[in-house]
């Protein structure tokens, strides 16, 4: 589902705080700019949340991503780091094609998604959560990586059905540049 939204409607879209969290920080962040670089990303602000947070680096070129960084919830949970993997190596090829459409339309939209239901079934695990993508670009408009963080809850296997990605629930919220005045606050569009 594509719908357009500023970001405090994104921000109600989320059903966890820290996600509202980081999310904030990543619009204020902006500062005047389209989008945030990452190296406008304050760990210090964000350090309540580092261990739910990972990136992806996107080259264009290859049409590629590869793993920046993970905490160490995300990390324990797959079970080892993405840092310096590309995704296509670090995913299972039947999963791979869902995560990295979903990645791609975060950089192509831009667009902010948030995703909810069954998480990391792609990696032997059963739960429920939320997940939150956004898109960073070095010069302000051309993205270049894809962060994000992940609450879940993780219950045994015989709790929860097998994972289904479909079961999943996607909305992208479409980012627009700044035309003016008559833009919506918080410049987000989706």
């Amino acid at each position: 589902m594509l719908i357009r939204r500023d970001v405090a409607d994104v921000s109600e879209a989320l059903k966890n705080a820290p996600l509202r969290a980081v999310l904030q920080h990543w619009h204020n962040a902006r500062g005047p700019r389209f989008l945030p670089s990452w190296s406008d990303i304050d760990p210090g602000v964000l350090r309540h949340y580092l261990p739910m947070i990972w990136s992806w680096r996107y080259d264009r070129g290859s049409d590629s991503f590869t793993g920046r960084l993970a905490g160490e919830m995300i990390v324990h949970l797959l079970g080892r780091s993405p840092r310096q993997v590309a995704m296509s190596d670090f995913f299972q090829p039947a999963h791979y094609p869902m995560i990295f459409e979903r990645f791609k339309r975060a950089v192509s939209g831009p667009a902010i998604l948030v995703i909810s239901g069954p998480v990391y079934g792609y990696a032997g695990r059963c739960g429920h959560g939320e997940r939150l993508l956004l898109p960073l670009a070095q010069d302000g408009e051309t993205v270049d990586e894809v962060m994000g963080a992940t609450c879940y809850e993780i219950a045994s296997a015989a709790d929860l059905p097998p994972f289904d990605a479909e079961a999943e629930s996607v909305t992208a919220f479409a980012l627009q540049a700044d035309p003016g005045p008559a833009s919506p606050p918080g410049g987000l569009l989706s």
